[in-house]
């Protein structure tokens, strides 16, 4: 147990992190912290590369604080990951070492969150927020930071991956970050980094925005045209036509002209002055009708396209429309299937969140001495289709049973089957 625990603190404290003597840029959380203000809803095109990872960082999240669609599946998605958890070990503990270790995660939790304000956030806020950085930004960064006696964990600071960049030195692609001016070597030892689809050539990873900017200019500049269109048609009004008397004979020209004209303000007059129960009365020269749209072909239009570019949006973002309250009469079978499918999507984003929650686990309860790894399992149980849920897993736990009675598996094969 020595050895394991002296191996694992000369990983975490190599050369260039030791534990007793640690820079002070690493110690501090302001120098891992972004330095920018947030930039609320404006985004400003300041002349910098278009394709520079920092342009593309700032129009994801002005997009997805701005176009409601967008926002809506960047809060889908980090929700649907941040679900329950359940914590196992990888050997068997007593009930004391149990309580012995809960207690330390417990502890670990309540102070892993940086926003101290936050009142015992725990790994729900942590990964909330980094489950929402790696959705728009496409990917998410943090640093582990050990307490200066070297026996448990200080936090964990998320950073802003807009402040990133990557370089290959000698096949080995090392992370810097810049703050000041200053370009800083992150610490491998002790750094987290996940990039959503990341590539050989690109570690940074790709927002779930990245294929939308180009559709939803075109959603947002339809929008903006049609609230144009109907502001102009608006609602149906009276139109009041007025046939001008005729004129007498021997009246002149500029008597006929004052007596059609106070003709016509009287009308006026007493058009404005009725109340909603009333009715006006006149002679037969005067018309009273409805204006407006004769039919609404080019809303139906509108909304037919608006449609369209709609579902491209939510296609973009690896999601289905009915998935942020588009519905448009989908049966119950085919959601069912689309929601599976995502199902499948989130277990992979989850996988990495669990080695995340494990690798801080397992070092806090190495550095107190204790050679227990930790497991976390996201728990994806849904209140729909409980029904086919259980009789699967009747179905899988017969099969089990019954590949153990014929001596095909041993008995810790089939809890490792079963998850118990």
């Amino acid at each position: 147990m020595k050895n394991i625990l002296l191996k694992l603190k000369e990983h975490l404290f190599s050369s260039d992190y030791d534990s007793r003597k640690i820079p002070p840029g690493v110690r501090k959380h302001s120098n891992r912290a972004s330095q920018d203000s947030p930039k609320a809803n404006t985004f400003l095109f300041d002349g910098q590369a278009i394709d520079s990872p920092r342009f593309r960082i700032q129009l994801y999240r002005f997009l997805r604080n701005n176009i409601p669609t967008i926002s809506s599946a960047v809060w889908t998605w980090s929700k649907l990951c941040n679900a329950p958890r359940i914590r196992y070990y990888d050997s068997e503990v007593t009930r004391n070492m149990e309580s012995e270790i809960e207690d330390i995660l417990q502890s670990l939790e309540r102070r892993i969150f940086p926003f101290k304000f936050w009142r015992y956030a725990g790994f729900d806020a942590l990964l909330d927020t980094l489950f929402n950085a790696l959705f728009t930004d496409g990917g998410s960064c943090g640093e582990l930071v050990i307490n200066p006696a070297g026996d448990g964990i200080h936090a964990f600071y998320p950073i802003d991956i807009i402040d990133l960049k990557f370089e290959l030195v000698k096949n080995q692609w090392h992370i810097y970050q810049n703050i000041d001016d200053r370009k800083i070597k992150l610490p491998l030892p002790t750094l987290f980094y996940y990039g959503l689809d990341a590539e050989p050539s690109d570690p940074r990873g790709r927002s779930i925005i990245s294929a939308v900017p180009f559709v939803a200019r075109i959603e947002q500049q339809l929008v903006n045209d049609m609230s144009k269109t109907i502001h102009n048609a608006g609602y149906h009004r009276l139109q009041v036509s007025i046939t001008p008397p005729q004129k007498a004979s021997g009246e002149s020209d500029s008597a006929y002209v004052n007596r059609a004209n106070q003709y016509f303000d009287d009308t006026v007059s007493m058009m404005n002055t009725l109340e909603p129960d009333d009715n006006p009365i006149t002679w037969n020269d005067v018309e009273i009708k409805h204006i407006g749209p004769s039919n609404y072909s080019s809303i139906g239009a509108w909304y037919l396209n608006h449609k369209a570019i709609i579902e491209d949006i939510c296609c973009g973002c690896h999601l289905d429309p009915f998935m942020l309250g588009y519905s448009y009469g989908t049966t119950h079978n085919w959601a069912k299937f689309k929601y599976e499918i995502v199902l499948r999507q989130v277990y992979s984003i989850q996988s990495a969140a669990s080695h995340l929650l494990d690798w801080l686990c397992d070092i806090e309860l190495a550095l107190k001495g204790i050679p227990i790894r930790v497991k976390h399992r996201f728990d994806n149980s849904k209140s729909f289709g409980m029904l086919d849920q259980r009789q699967a897993e009747n179905i899988h736990i017969d099969n089990i049973l019954k590949l153990l009675d014929s001596d095909l598996i041993n008995k810790e094969r089939a809890k490792s089957m079963l998850e118990v």
